[in-house]
């Protein structure tokens, strides 16, 4: 699979907190996700009928029980990669520096906030995205995963959807490297 500007923002737009949130928009982005990763298909189209007629206030209790309060599920990469460290802070700062050379717009979140990282993945380099993913944002990606250790949550599957997203510029960046070295 090959993630397009598309993929990207419909993961980051499943991740991100849903203030107010139209459950029947939230399925259907969910849906055309989807699309893109057969994969997760079936994941993907629990969810949706998860938050389809759910009410705002419940798809944000969802999200909450997600992610607040609850550091292992954490969608901030970053602090995943390097706890609450020096290192930490320069990876913020780095993750700033390139989304503002790309335009990616910071919002309220940090920009190690996994919906920052799938905005701007598609406007770097294919080998500096590969590279990032590589090593750091696939690793952060599995330890947010692992903390849903039952595997039963709604949100868990917007979540893995982002990993595959993320996941694909590894394998684009290895593909190039093998045609440069044929």
């Amino acid at each position: 699979m090959v993630a397009n500007l598309d993929t990207h923002e419909r993961a980051a737009g499943l991740l991100g907190y849903p203030l107010d949130a139209d459950g029947r928009a939230l399925a259907r982005e969910a849906e055309l996700l989807a699309e893109a990763l057969p994969e997760m298909r079936d994941e993907l189209a629990r969810f949706a009928d998860k938050v389809r007629d759910a009410e705002p206030g419940t798809i944000e209790e969802f999200y909450t029980s997600a992610f607040d309060n609850t550091p292992d599920r954490a969608l901030e990469l970053g602090w995943h990669a390097f706890g609450e460290t020096y290192s930490r802070g320069a990876f913020l700062a780095s993750m700033r520096a390139r989304m503002r050379d790309a335009g990616v717009v910071e919002c309220t979140e940090l920009p190690d906030h996994i919906t920052h990282v799938l905005r701007l993945l598609p406007h770097l380099d294919p080998a500096l995205a590969g590279a990032l993913a590589e090593g750091v944002l696939v690793a952060a990606t599995d330890k947010a995963i692992k903390g849903f250790a039952d595997g039963a949550h709604p949100w868990l599957a917007p979540l893995k959807a982002a990993r595959a997203v993320i996941a694909s510029h590894v394998a684009t960046a290895t593909r190039m490297k093998e045609q440069v070295h044929e």
